[in-house]
């Protein structure tokens, strides 16, 4: 796994300090973003490793009534990526339907907001035709995972359990968000083993600071044993007020981790605790103003994980494409009408790295490419279409010539030849050549 991929674990053992309200509002807010002001949306996933399944509740999406959950991933024995994609998560409609219901149950003569969930006549029926988590996508748990303690205890790599099950979503998400039971346990190490990063939310008293050193030494003996990718994201200092010991508790966080401690402190607000109860995390059910604070600190909070993102990107020379723009193209929502796209700004080379190995033959490749670009055409664009699937094509050509010269020049120094015309004879042969 990349170590610089956006795996961000939301932890803290300590029980109290905002883990799912801060985990379930960045996680939306990153999802919606801002593209008017610069910030694009992401696709995102919201992992539940806490046996409460409070992330579920928080969307109206009733733990009674779920199919697979992060238990079943947990207890793989198989030793195979799993289709977690299709087989595991909840989607965006079925989030946006489970917060209608819940808004409905109390408000019955009242309309979501649009921020939440838009809601039209269509047929003289009400009908969803927008809401705010359409990039969200949740892996869910409910009390069955308490047992996963234990069951796991005697299996083979049980830390690593959360990390297997995830690898063949890594790629398909811009952050993937993982909110943690108030332990140490080993649900807790399960998911910084499957972490780059640990976003710890600090409630402003005193006993949270006794709480850190513990944390602290647990990530370090992650890194160790487990997982040496492991980093400190950032620490978020939350349920702030304006008192003298919050304030102390603020400022000795800062003072000994100084540039980690984000900026924005998220005061300890009655519309945040409120708004599982209607529905939907708080980002989207208020907006992002003077008057609800909770709201515009946590879309500030999110801003700040976001610009952090891309710093540590940019640092590390880590060009990642925007995994919700591609996802957008392959399922026909964003209608190219030229070789790069208005609308996502994806040319032909990002649909290339988007469609796997350069090691394909002509004909696989003539396939997948017209398979995910086949909705295009029913925009009525075929020739600018057809355009860019003969500039893609192109582009894998190319790319698979270059495959096949860097497998023959490593064949040639393992056997120790320099004859470089056999490799131009060899390369005249291939049916992309010539």
């Amino acid at each position: 796994m990349n170590p610089y991929k956006m795996v961000i674990t939301v932890a803290n053992q300590k029980g109290g300090c905002s883990k799912t309200t801060t985990a379930v509002n960045i996680a939306t807010a990153l999802a919606k973003g801002d593209p008017k002001n610069g910030w694009p949306a992401a696709k995102v996933l919201l992992v539940d490793m806490d046996p409460q399944g409070n992330v579920s509740t928080s969307f109206g999406i009733s733990k009674n009534n779920l199919g697979r959950t992060v238990y079943d991933l947990l207890m793989n024995d198989l030793g195979e990526e799993l289709p977690i994609i299709e087989d595991y998560l909840i989607g965006p409609d079925i989030i946006a339907d489970s917060m209608w219901d819940a808004w409905n149950g109390n408000y019955p003569d009242k309309n979501p907001p649009k921020t939440m969930v838009e809601v039209k006549k269509i047929d003289g029926k009400k009908a969803i035709v927008s809401s705010g988590v359409e990039n969200l996508w949740i892996l869910p748990s409910n009390v069955q995972l308490a047992a996963a303690e234990i069951e796991l205890a005697t299996r083979i790599g049980r830390e690593t359990r959360l990390k297997e099950g995830l690898a063949s979503a890594i790629d398909e998400f811009d952050y993937i968000i993982i909110d943690t039971s108030p332990s140490l346990g080993l649900l807790t190490i399960n998911a910084m083993a499957a972490s780059n990063w640990v976003l710890i939310p600090v409630q402003t008293e005193y006993y949270a600071l006794e709480g850190m050193s513990q944390l602290m030494n647990s990530i370090k003996l992650v890194q160790r044993r487990i997982n040496p990718n492991l980093k400190l994201f950032g620490i978020a200092m939350t349920m702030y007020q304006k008192t003298t010991l919050c304030d102390t508790v603020v400022t000795e966080v800062r003072r000994h981790l100084r540039e980690q401690v984000f900026s924005t402190v998220i005061p300890r607000d009655i519309s945040v605790a409120a708004a599982p109860a209607d529905g939907g995390p708080v980002a989207i059910i208020k907006k992002p103003n003077r008057n609800n604070k909770g709201s515009q600190q946590y879309w500030a909070l999110a801003k700040e994980v976001h610009r952090r993102a891309l710093r540590i990107r940019k640092k590390y020379g880590i060009n990642a494409p925007n995994r919700l723009q591609q996802y957008k193209i392959r399922t026909g929502e964003c209608a190219h009408n030229s070789t790069e796209c208005s609308k996502c700004g994806l040319s032909a080379s990002a649909l290339v790295e988007n469609m796997g190995s350069p090691n394909m033959t002509s004909v696989s490749v003539s396939f997948d490419v017209r398979r995910q670009l086949n909705s295009m055409r029913a925009m009525g664009n075929h020739k600018s279409v057809d355009h860019l699937l003969a500039q893609v094509l192109q582009e894998y050509r190319m790319a698979q010539l270059r495959a096949e010269a860097d497998k023959l020049r490593s064949r040639l120094r393992d056997i120790g030849q320099t004859d470089v015309e056999a490799l131009v004879e060899r390369l005249g042969q291939s049916p992309y050549g010539g």
